[in-house]
């Protein structure tokens, strides 16, 4: 919808970031999870999942908490209260 295509998606859960990356049909619990998100791969010209640290993924929790509060969305200035928890994780801190 907003025109990317070339994304990197990085995650704190290593068996998501895994399941998404593999090849294979998942089969666990969230399997059809898994699927919904690989149907949409062909929307990208390239799409990549990557593991981080949880020390290094506070922002978004951060924004998934912003989320959950207001119905809005940004494309290129990140809101003030999420702007240190992006500095901490580029320093690999966790907020908190």
């Amino acid at each position: 919808e907003l025109g990317f295509q070339d994304i990197c998606v990085e995650g704190d859960s290593l068996t998501v970031v895994k399941k998404l990356n593999d090849e294979h049909n998942d089969r666990s619990e969230i399997a059809d999870i898994i699927k919904e998100l690989k149907n949409r791969y062909s929307r990208f010209r390239n799409i990549s999942f990557r593991h981080t640290f949880r020390s290094a993924n506070g922002a978004a929790h951060g924004i998934a908490f912003y989320g959950q509060q207001y119905d809005s969305y940004w494309v290129e200035e990140v809101p003030l209260d999420i702007e240190h928890l992006i500095l901490k994780d580029m320093q690999g801190f966790r907020e908190g």
